[in-house]
This record gives structure tokens, sequence and C-alpha cells, in this order.
């Protein structure tokens, strides 16, 4: 699999950790044990069709993970931060001010702003090369 375009679908890639976490389960086992039909998971698996949201949650139930995170995979919602960044900063760094987290935070925000425009722009070049 490694290598292919099956690399770049976050939800495939994170069905095949799952699987591997579980002592290589088989598509056949995962199935089974999610009560999903077989040809399902090889349909996403060859992308002829997207998970739906009931494969979604019978594989978060299965696998123990979050529903949202997993429809998110799948392009069913959007992905949101579960936690408020500042909040964790201030509780794994107590002994600093909190005017220092947010100027950390400040430049933080501003990299990640600059990175996507970066970003924004080598996809636009790339797309005029086609």
């Amino acid at each position: 699999m490694y290598g292919t375009e099956l690399d770049s679908n976050p939800f495939w890639v994170w069905l095949t950790e799952q699987r591997t976490k579980r002592g290589n389960l088989s598509l056949q086992e995962v199935a089974r044990q999610a009560g999903l039909n077989e040809g399902t998971l090889y349909q996403i698996r060859w992308r002829k069709s997207n998970p739906s949201p009931r494969t979604c949650r019978r594989l978060a139930g299965l696998f123990g993970v979050d529903e949202d995170y997993v429809l998110a995979l799948a392009g069913h919602r959007s992905m949101k931060p579960t936690y408020d960044l500042r909040q964790v900063l201030c509780t794994i760094y107590p002994q600093v001010s909190s005017q220092r987290i947010d100027q950390a935070l400040g430049a933080l925000y501003y990299v990640l702003g600059e990175a996507n425009q970066c970003a924004e722009l080598l996809s636009d070049h790339i797309a005029l090369k086609e």
C-alpha cells in the first residue's frame, strides 16, 4: 500500500493504523467485528466510494475512537480543535506568565498564517504549470 495514492487518504491511513494496532486485522475481520459488509471496506480502499456516516460510527465504536474524529477524517465534519491551546499551555507551563503565552501564541498564529499563504501560492503555481 505504501507509495500509492492510498497513502493520501486520511481515512484509509487511520483505518490501516487501527488494524495494525489490533494485530494486523484483515478487512474481513474488521467488517465482521464492526457489522459491516466486507465489500464496503474494499470500495473505500479503492476509492470507489466514501465511508458513510454509519460506517464511520461502526468503525469508531469498534476501535474505541471518538465518532466526530472519524466522521471528520471521512469528510463528513470539519476538524475542530477539541481544546483551548492557551489553556493547555497555561496548564503545562504554570511558571510562564499569561502575557508571555499570549505573545507566543500570537507568533505561532502569525507563522501559521504565513505558511498557509505560502501553501496557497505554491498550489496556484503548480496549477498554472499543469
